[in-house]
């Protein structure tokens, strides 16, 4: 794994953590947040609309941090291995 990345998987844990400390409605709040702002940029992902769909599908579904996490795990790991990957701006959309 690159510098780059691990830099990048150590801020997303720090903000993790920072998450899970927070106040219930906070983190509902920025799970919701997270949510939308994501469903309105799936169009910029490339993947799949089979997997654009699911993700779209299984974000509504999402009730909890954590939950959103698993998610996001399980869409990189299909993507990466398989052909594509889910890419945002060029950047590799890692949880």
């Amino acid at each position: 794994m690159s510098t780059q990345s691990n830099h990048i998987e150590q801020e997303m844990h720090q903000a993790l953590l920072q998450v899970r400390g927070s106040d219930i409605r906070i983190q509902q709040r920025i799970l919701q947040r997270l949510k939308n702002e994501m469903i309105n940029r799936s169009g910029e992902f490339r993947i799949s609309e089979e997997r654009r769909s699911y993700l779209i599908h299984q974000l509504n579904n999402v009730r909890d941090i954590d939950s959103l996490q698993d998610l996001l795990s399980e869409m990189n790991l299909a993507q990466t291995s398989g052909p594509e990957g889910i890419m945002l701006s060029n950047q590799s959309l890692l949880i």
